[in-house]
């Protein structure tokens, strides 16, 4: 095996990927989306919507016509586990490529990707 796996031959210690080593240890921890296609990330706050008119993030969602006014909400439960709830979107959100229903809330999980239209953005846990 140690053919197919370099690090093995190599005798370097086998590290969790981030993305998965985060998505244990999600719970409390600040959000982040990231955008690399448009060079922006998001740190929302809990209750925080997001769209193009409404909400906290209107400086830089504004930039784009398939989001809708509210688009979006995002909580963090007592827990500390992050959830996404569509806030019945025109062009609807997505959640690793499968549309959210209006209304119902989505947990989050590192690595993950939610879709606003067709921006797409990075849940990323830190």
């Amino acid at each position: 095996t140690s053919a197919a796996n370099p690090q093995a031959a190599a005798g370097a210690a086998s590290v969790p990927s981030p993305a998965l080593s985060s998505t244990a240890n999600s719970a409390g921890r600040r959000l982040k989306l990231r955008c690399p296609v448009h060079n922006f990330e998001l740190q929302p706050a809990s209750g925080d919507v997001l769209g193009r008119r409404f909400g906290q993030h209107v400086s830089v969602l504004a930039n784009f016509a398939q989001i809708s006014s509210k688009h979006l909400e995002v909580r963090c439960d007592a827990s500390g586990c992050w959830y996404a709830k569509d806030l019945d979107s025109f062009n609807h959100s997505y959640y690793n490529g499968h549309q959210l229903t209006p209304g119902e809330e989505k947990k989050l999980e590192a690595g993950a990707t939610l879709a606003l239209a067709d921006i797409d953005l990075s849940v990323v846990f830190e």
